[in-house]
């Protein structure tokens, strides 16, 4: 593990290392700590640096789409987070999204209020959304200085949406019309994270739909960096759920998909990443060849034996991790779970399992449902606490094989509970 890796972690509080373990075992991205056991991904992640450099320009005319494709377990959502974590250091809000069925992608009402509502920022990163980022008792730090002043001015912006900045103004000056004040502001805040209602009284019209997605997202951003920040970093993950639609919903999805990641729409300062599966690429059926205005904008061209670490898709399928990859990928979940639960396990999972699970792992001779990082990071997790609780737990290299395929079928099964929720 580098020395570096090992002084970060070595920081830990003990209840986030135990956090971060008990995540690994769940087949899940912990929700911090995802940097402290990254390897193999320094030219995806260079890559990704530089466009977070661009949108942060002021010069800046263009946003920044880049499509995460991989496998359940490559890496897409690991890699969402890391993304995350540099936008927020360099004064980027960031939203999350998740599309699941309770926040499908064909309703762009439903998507664009929870990019207002999940918003983040370096302060607060957590997500508290843009009525607490931009709350006038108290707004952000990072947009403190001037604040009162900004939002009378934003109404100047050129190309913002006229309802969209009639209701900035309003909210971060307290400028209501009821009787009832803090009603008032409860509206404005609500209108500005989405919510379809008209204020007609206070001067705003519009509603958020599709017929303005692109126009209020654009306004969005143009508020965010009026105010202080960098840019808007959107990303939105799970994608790939939406061929599991009926025909009309499906296109549906792939037409806001289509109006987020439009080059002409997609607005300046705002770098937008969305991952997804190798089917929505292949399958001809549901995949997003089926929507030609989405495909003929994210469509890959020919592959060739040199990857383009720069271009629109970021394609992890070719970008397998290597043994030393694996290595020191299991290296540091060994050092973060030392920190958790207070002990040394180089005694019971060995320097020769880490290295026998990590050369099996790289080895392209696995058939496993799911990726082989996704199982390789939850046994080593497991490994760990099993062997922690249990001092006859077996943890010989020999076993290593039947470990992965039991992990696996571990990791099916748990998704099975989750679908039938």
């Amino acid at each position: 593990m580098p020395a570096d890796g090992c002084a970060v972690i070595a920081e830990l509080p003990p209840a986030q290392a135990r956090s971060i373990i008990e995540s690994l075992v769940d087949g899940v991205v912990p929700r911090h700590g995802a940097h402290l056991f990254t390897a193999g991904r320094e030219k995806w992640l260079e890559s990704l640096e530089e466009d977070l450099d661009d949108m942060s320009d002021p010069a800046a005319q263009d946003g920044r789409i880049r499509i995460f494709k991989g496998r359940n377990g490559d890496g897409k959502t690991h890699l969402m987070h890391l993304l995350q974590n540099r936008a927020l250091r360099r004064d980027f809000a960031v939203a999350y999204v998740v599309v699941s069925e309770q926040l499908p992608l064909y309703r762009w009402d439903k998507v664009y209020a929870a990019i207002g509502q999940s918003l983040a920022t370096r302060n607060y990163p957590d997500g508290v959304g843009f009525r607490a980022i931009f709350d006038p008792a108290s707004p952000d730090p990072a947009i403190a200085a001037d604040f009162v002043g900004k939002a009378v001015s934003i109404r100047s912006l050129v190309g913002i949406d006229p309802g969209f900045s009639q209701a900035v103004y309003r909210y971060c000056t307290q400028q209501t019309v009821n009787v009832d004040h803090q009603q008032d502001m409860l509206l404005l805040g609500s209108w500005l994270e989405g919510n379809p209602q008209k204020l007609k009284e206070m001067g705003v019209v519009s509603t958020i739909d599709p017929s303005n997605g692109a126009r209020m997202l654009r306004s969005l951003v143009q508020t965010l960096c009026h105010f202080g920040f960098r840019g808007l970093n959107i990303l939105v993950d799970e994608v790939e759920s939406v061929m599991s639609l009926p025909t009309n919903r499906r296109r549906d999805s792939y037409q806001t998909l289509r109006l987020l990641i439009d080059r002409e729409n997609t607005p300046a300062h705002c770098l937008l990443a969305a991952s997804t599966t190798p089917p929505m690429f292949s399958d001809r059926e549901r995949g997003m060849a089926t929507y030609p205005a989405l495909w003929s904008r994210i469509q890959p061209s020919q592959q060739s034996e040199f990857i383009n670490y720069r271009s629109t898709l970021i394609d992890l399928t070719r970008t397998p991790l290597s043994e030393e990859n694996y290595r020191m990928i299991g290296d540091c979940i060994r050092a973060i779970h030392d920190i958790g639960r207070g002990w040394d396990s180089r005694t019971r999972v060995t320097d020769e399992f880490i290295m026998g699970a990590a050369k099996i792992a790289a080895s392209g001779r696995l058939t496993l449902t799911y990726s082989t990082t996704r199982v390789f990071v939850k046994l080593v997790a497991e490994t760990l606490e099993l062997a922690n609780q249990y001092p006859d737990f077996e943890t010989s290299t020999p076993s290593l094989l039947s470990m992965f395929d039991k992990t696996d079928r571990q990791l099916a099964k748990d998704r099975e509970k989750v679908d039938d929720v």
